[in-house]
This record gives C-alpha cells, structure tokens and sequence, in this order.
C-alpha cells in the first residue's frame, strides 16, 4: 500500500513540475516584449517630464514639451517658470 501511494505522489509531483514548465515556456516570451501600462508602450527613453539644469546648477523639471518663451510649470519647484534658450554663455 505504501508503494502505491509513492507511485501517486510522484505523479503528482510530475505533473505539478510539468504544468509549472509549460506556463514557463508560454509566459515567458511574452514578458520579454517590453514594459506596458494600460496598453501603452514604455521604453526607457520615454519620458513625461524633462530636466534642466540652469546657470546656476539648479535642477527644474517641466513637463513634455518644454515650451520656449513662454511659462511652464516646474514640478521641482511647484511655480510657473518661464524658460528662455541662451546661445553662446
């Protein structure tokens, strides 16, 4: 009776390890394609909001696009900047 028993367990061990390598070969090409939320792709050169480092090496962060001459809303500092594009300095 013990013998039997063995033999059960066994199987049912095999067929555990065989149903864990099936989900194995079958989830795992599908985890390789990338990140998505909510149906959008991310890769890791997207990005919501840009950085940029001043004159004086003080970090601001807008979101994207950053608008030229114009107000933007700073998420570092919590106020309305207005960024300007300084040539030659």
């Amino acid at each position: 009776m013990a013998h039997k028993k063995d033999e059960t367990a066994l199987r049912d061990i095999g067929i555990i390890i065989g149903i864990f390598v099936v989900l194995f070969f079958l989830l795992v090409p599908l985890g390789c394609s990338g990140w998505s939320i909510m149906g959008y792709d991310i890769s890791p050169n997207d990005s919501t909001s840009v950085a940029i480092i001043d004159q004086d090496s003080i970090i601001h962060r807008y979101l994207h696009p950053v608008l030229i001459l114009e107000d933007n809303w700073c998420e570092e500092h919590k106020i309305w900047e207005r960024v300007e594009r300084l040539v030659g300095e």
